[in-house]
């Protein structure tokens, strides 16, 4: 059916705003001839295969956005070598770089970062000021949300919903890694053998040195005395939850 969008140079940058030169049907509804849209740096990252549109956003440098994927948020740069395609929608003012994939029916939405070689798919959702970075998998129908953080060889799946200031560095996880928030200290299972307290992730026996903790939790964290046992016993928690869920 040959292009189905012209570039148009409406500021002299580097930067083209795409024109439609036909109506199709794309994932959010009709887009009409004459038809303005988002902005690409070259053809090479909009396919003029399939419906992929960007209605508001920008794709830049080696991105490519490819079969009926569709972009509309004001804020939404997809760079480097991110690819966005099959059925997936980006919205709002999220960030996807380097070698990220998201594709099936994925949502990424709000203020998300997707980096490094993070693969969203599926029909996950990552929403908010969550980020996804490393060699992540986010997938089926999981919930990013929050401030969560997923990094590292993590994988996300089932019906999995991850949200809060979570962290997780890696494992498998179909249910989110337990979690507690004491007097505004988290402590969070980041791996199915690590846990984080503050900046601090260790094992479990490291933890339960009450050397170790002791001196960390009311010399380098400052916390107060009578604050150790809701601590320890959040911590019990965590730790209990964990290993029930690597048998």
């Amino acid at each position: 059916m040959g292009k189905k969008y012209e570039l148009v140079n409406e500021s002299g940058s580097e930067l083209f705003r795409i024109r439609a030169l036909r109506r199709f049907v794309g994932a959010r509804g009709v887009i009409d001839l004459g038809e303005l849209g988002g902005y690409v740096q070259g053809e090479h990252n909009l396919s003029h295969e399939g419906t992929c549109w960007i209605s508001q956003g920008i794709a830049g440098e080696n991105a490519k956005v490819m079969e009926d994927a569709f972009i509309d948020g004001p804020g939404v740069r997809a760079m480097g070598d991110a690819i966005i395609k099959g059925l997936a929608v980006v919205r709002g003012a999220v960030y996807i770089q380097g070698f990220a994939v998201v594709r099936g029916k994925a949502f990424v939405g709000g203020s998300a970062i997707i980096s490094g070689s993070a693969i969203i798919e599926g029909s996950s959702r990552v929403i908010h000021s969550a980020i996804v970075t490393g060699s992540a998998i986010v997938r089926d129908d999981t919930i990013i949300e929050g401030n969560s953080r997923i990094r590292g060889t993590s994988i996300i799946e089932g019906n999995c919903r991850v949200n809060g200031h979570r962290l997780i560095n890696s494992g498998r996880w179909r249910t989110a890694p337990p979690y507690a928030l004491v007097n505004g200290y988290e402590i969070r299972a980041v791996s199915p053998t690590m846990i984080n307290i503050g900046c601090q992730t260790h094992t479990e026996k490291w933890w339960r040195n009450g050397k170790n903790t002791r001196k960390l939790l009311s010399t380098e964290r400052h916390i107060p005395f009578f604050e150790m046992g809701e601590i320890i016993r959040a911590f019990d928690y965590v730790a209990s939850e964990l290993r029930m869920r690597r048998r």
